[in-house]
């Protein structure tokens, strides 16, 4: 059984493919699994996934492909379905993971801080090149500030997607890539389809209403920016499901204080 699962859904990006195996290989950490969820990719794109997943060895790979498009969501539950390691971590297929000690350093910390069911950094812009972005220094501040204050994580996040855009919050916690999880703490917490988009916001609140996380001021993945990122399309009105959440959670938090 592996200490860690790498859960990837796929939708058309296989030209990233290569990028990010290739930094999950360059890992310190290799008790791994990786599970893809293909969603229902045109048949070029597939084939290409399924080319690469054989170019890869000394790895244990799934592919699951899906009968017809599911969404993010969907997909990253099937994915967790088939999860068996101790620990998960959630990875975009056109993003790649930071450097060499990436996942070391995550499961060290969740093996050395039991309390604890969750671990997240942040990101380094990229662009469909491969080459950072180097105007993201507004993200700075309000990572140092909610890693001083790691247990006042949930006010951080629900404030900021109250308060100012969605990317913001994903800045100061993200699903894809930066964080882990202890398996068992979120084997019981769908990604709800029904915020397609935002469906990584709102499973972060819901997490984060329960569970406690620590962050650290560490990059721990590459995000990459393009023109054909799925949460562009994001309806207004999802965006507004998830401030509405926050902000219930926020009172209740807020009221239990008083």
């Amino acid at each position: 059984m592996p200490k860690l699962s790498i859960i990837i859904p796929h939708y058309n990006t296989h030209q990233y493919l290569r990028e990010l195996l290739e930094s999950i290989s360059f890992q310190s950490f290799q008790d791994l699994e990786i599970i893809f969820v293909d969603d229902n990719s045109v048949l070029k794109s597939l084939q290409y996934l399924e080319r690469e997943i054989l170019s890869v060895h000394n790895k244990s790979i799934q592919l699951v492909k899906n009968l017809e498009n599911r969404g993010a969501a969907e997909s990253r539950n099937i994915g967790l379905s088939k999860a068996t390691g101790t620990y998960v971590t959630f990875l975009d297929a056109d993003d790649a993971l930071c450097g060499r000690y990436s996942l070391h350093s995550r499961i060290e910390f969740l093996e050395q801080h039991p309390s604890y069911s969750g671990v997240t950094g942040y990101s380094v812009q990229i662009d469909d090149q491969g080459k950072i972005i180097y105007n993201q220094n507004s993200s700075s501040s309000i990572i140092l500030e909610a890693m001083h204050n790691p247990d006042h994580l949930l006010e951080y996040y629900c404030k900021n997607v109250l308060n100012v855009s969605s990317n913001t919050a994903r800045i100061l916690f993200s699903v894809a890539g930066s964080s882990m999880f202890r398996f068992d703490d979120i084997q019981a917490l769908p990604f709800d389809k029904e915020f397609e988009g935002e469906e990584d916001v709102e499973w972060s609140l819901r997490f984060l209403e329960k569970k406690l996380m620590r962050i650290q001021m560490i990059p721990y993945f590459l995000r990459r920016i393009h023109n054909q990122q799925y949460h562009l399309a994001t309806s207004t009105h999802v965006t507004e499901r998830v401030r509405q959440l926050a902000w219930n959670i926020y009172k209740t938090k807020q009221d239990a204080l008083h």
